[in-house]
Formats: structure tokens, sequence, C-alpha cells
């Protein structure tokens, strides 16, 4: 039986793990079993990135576009909305990012949880917010393991497809490798999002901000304008998040027809 047969073993385990340990490196040999598992399907490609120095750079570039996503009106409401904030609130909704799920400290969550309403209407508040995520995200990356891209050559609706499958192995081998799997993706969404001429809520001085962090990141990550740039994450080696997101269950969000 091949290392990649039977993955939908580790279905029930996955999780978005947004622990932060002690920085460890990964073991070349885990790394090239991730990456052989992420190059199975035709068109998909994966770059890891291990090196310090490159980290810090690309922590520079994540942590700057979710200070300037934070700050703008339309996309704060559009964050926050994800948000769950209690239990009661997942059980009813099934969907979103739980408080408990950040990983961030009660003192924390009680402060986020008291200013956020008033970010709708205070671009002040909207800019602190900003700063604390934005330290936060920085650390995070500088502090990971590794950070991966899993992209296609082309950006067709089938390479969206297949680039999806692509992911989902590669979160499956993370998680029977032991390793921690955590999507830090928004960026690379906003960068499609900006080939929309016509999304009227992006103003010209965010979409400028936004290319000119694009610029230096293409400098970490080599990969054509014409990729489909399916998945940013971060890979570290965590113990298990106990707060694990609640989904529907799959009866809800898939159905067979015959």
């Amino acid at each position: 039986m091949s290392f990649f047969e039977n993955l939908f073993h580790y279905i029930a385990s996955r999780q978005t793990n947004r622990r932060v340990s002690k920085k460890s490196s990964i073991s070349v040999n885990l790394l090239k079993q991730l990456e052989d598992a992420c190059k199975e399907i035709n068109g998909s490609n994966i770059q890891l990135i291990t090196d310090q120095n490159k980290l810090d750079k690309l922590a520079e570039i994540i942590s700057k576009y979710d200070q300037l996503s934070i700050k703008n009106k339309f996309l704060y409401s559009e964050i926050i909305k994800e948000i769950r904030w209690d239990k009661i609130q997942s059980d009813k909704t099934h969907d979103g990012i739980s408080l408990d799920s950040l990983e961030i400290s009660k003192i924390d969550g009680f402060l986020f949880k008291q200013l956020v309403p008033y970010g709708y209407s205070h671009s002040l508040i909207r800019y602190l917010i900003g700063l604390t995520v934005a330290k936060s995200t920085k650390k995070n990356i500088q502090t990971a393991s590794a950070m991966g891209l899993i992209y296609m050559d082309a950006n067709n609706r089938i390479d969206y497809f297949n680039g999806g499958r692509v992911l989902e192995r590669a979160w499956l081998i993370s998680t029977k490798l032991n390793l921690a799997f955590w999507p830090m993706t928004a960026f690379v969404y906003m960068c499609a999002r900006l080939n929309n001429q016509y999304d009227i809520e992006l103003d010209k001085k965010f979409r400028n901000e936004v290319l000119a962090l694009r610029k230096k990141y293409l400098d970490i990550f080599n990969v054509d304008n014409d990729a489909g740039e399916i998945m940013l994450f971060r890979l570290s080696q965590s113990a298990p998040s106990l707060n694990k997101s609640i989904r529907h269950p799959i009866n809800e969000v898939f159905h067979l027809i015959k």
C-alpha cells in the first residue's frame, strides 16, 4: 500500500492548528514527503520556504497586508463577520472561525471582543486592531518551521478544482506526519481578487499598496502571474489544538445525485 493511500482516515483529525510553539526544524525527509504528495496531480506545484531571511521578509509582507485589510472598512466587516465569539454561536452556525481557535490569551480575547464593534465606525480602532494583528502575524511567520505555497500551472476552473485536491492531500499528509498546518492565504486571494477591475469596494490606494507588496512577494515565491495560487500556509511542529472549529456534517454540504 502506498504512503499516500487511505488518507481519508485523517479527515476527522485534520485541523487548522494556530498553536505557536518554540521554533524547530522539520526534517528534509518529512518535507520531501509533503512535496511528493503535492506533485502527483498534473500541473500541481509546491514551494516550501525554510530560510530564515526569506521567512522574515515574508512576515513583513503578510503582516503589512493584514494591517491594510483591517484598516479598510469594507474588508474589516468581511473579516469580523467570520468570527464566532463563543461556543453558543459556533454550535449554531457550524462555520466561521471560533475565537478560541485563534489561540490568543483570554485577556486579548476579551479586549478584542470589546473593541471590535467600535471598529465599524471608528478608523482609529481599526488602526489599533490592525497593529495588533500585524504584530501577531509577523511573529507567527518568523517562528514557522516552514511556509508553503501550493499552486497550479494555470488558473482555469479545472486547475482550481485540482488545486483543491492537492490542498486536501497536503493537509492530510501534514496531519499524518504530525505537522501543524495553518492556512495564511488571505493575501494570495486578495491578489487574485485585484484582477477584477470592477471590484468597487477596493480603492486605488489600497490596490497600489497591495500590488507593491505583491512585487516583493514574487521575490520570495517564484510563480508566474497566470499561475493559480491555491494556498499559502504555515508549517510547524506543535501539539494539536484543543479548539477545533465546528463544521457542518457532510450530509448538509454534499449530495450525490445518481
